[in-house]
């Protein structure tokens, strides 16, 4: 079912009540429509047995919605035994055929279940609900339809009821806490501030999230594991547990494997740069007299061996030339061959 369908389906479910379905009899056209929980109850009592032609003729009835384009809605208890005397008259396989589509159309009211949330987060939902403000949706007065108030809610109603009053509590939450976050801000402005920024950063996730549901009509889709498929989102926590203990097994999706070959790939690259640095560094000792060439066994120092190796530089020879300007060619060589050494140069005079 695709989106449009499925809104156009629900804004008749919730704000009306049905979906109607037209059907031509013997030069009469009868519309039917939708049943609620209450009315399906009701079939089960006025069928009075568990035979199929007795529940068809019942769930016809409580199905009738106009004949000949006059409402029964209220007038069904009135004209009851004139529809039994009706559509007994009708042959069975009259009955399964009307039934079976009966039942399609309650099998696709049922489908634009799954579009449910993201119609609710609609600004053409909330419009309507700013409406009607918490009282029942089948009151004739909202659907313009005699008899709406008599059938009782169904079951969309009732859900999307429950949506809209969590997102005006929402609504409430969101002025006390401006209030409450304009007073904490006389003694503690900087704390306010980080706290309303996070607050805010929050819920901005939450508008986006339900903007994005609204938009495309279903909420997120559920996606099994699979060890060719990418990696499935984690929100509850049992599918926590259950990520969790895949990888405690050792078993491995798509992006499990990705991950794996970038790493290596970055390994790969990381040793060839290497080898490559290496490769210069020799060709540029061999090219200069007197350096040895770099050993694959290279290490670092240890701090021990670090040591050592400053106390073997070390030297308490204390070398003292003039300064530069004054000191003879003896001093100063004796400066470039002790150049290890504690220099100390005296100012000129």
């Amino acid at each position: 079912m695709f989106k449009d369908d499925a809104y156009r389906y629900l804004s008749d479910l919730i704000l009306k009540g049905f979906l109607l379905l037209r059907w031509e009899f013997s030069g009469h056209q009868i519309i039917f429509k939708t049943i609620n929980d209450k009315e399906r109850a009701l079939i089960k009592v006025r069928s009075g047995s568990e035979e199929a032609h007795d529940y068809n003729i019942a769930y016809m009835i409580a199905s009738i919605f106009a004949i000949d384009h006059e409402n029964m809605l209220g007038k069904k208890e009135q004209y009851y035994t004139e529809f039994v005397n009706l559509f007994s008259g009708i042959p069975v396989k009259l009955h399964t055929k009307i039934v079976g589509e009966l039942d399609a159309l309650q099998f696709s009211s049922m489908e634009a279940l799954d579009f449910f949330e993201g119609f609710a987060y609609t600004t053409y939902s909330r419009r309507a609900w700013s409406f009607i403000q918490n009282r029942p949706p089948n009151r004739v007065e909202f659907t313009g339809i005699e008899g709406t108030d008599k059938i009782g809610v169904n079951r969309f109603q009732e859900n999307w009821i429950e949506i809209n009053q969590m997102l005006d509590e929402e609504e409430r939450h969101e002025k006390d806490f401006a209030l409450a976050i304009l007073i904490a801000s006389a003694s503690n402005s900087r704390g306010a501030r980080l706290t309303r920024a996070r607050h805010d950063a929050e819920m901005q996730k939450h508008r986006e999230k339900r903007l994005k549901t609204a938009r495309e009509g279903l909420g997120r889709k559920k996606i099994n594991w699979s060890e060719q498929g990418w990696a499935a989102p984690v929100d509850t926590a049992e599918e926590l547990v259950a990520e969790l203990e895949r990888q405690m097994a050792g078993l491995k999706d798509r992006h499990d494997h990705y991950i794996e070959n970038y790493m290596r790939q970055l390994a790969e690259d990381a040793e060839n740069r290497k080898k490559a640095e290496q490769q210069r560094i020799e060709e540029w000792r061999r090219k200069n007299a007197g350096m040895l060439p770099i050993s694959g066994s290279q290490r670092a120092l240890t701090p021990k061996e670090a040591a050592d190796l400053m106390d073997k530089k070390k030297s308490n020879n204390l070398v003292i030339v003039g300064a530069e300007d004054v000191a003879s060619d003896e001093e100063k060589s004796r400066y470039l061959n002790k150049i290890g050494s504690k220099i100390l140069t005296p100012r000129s005079q």
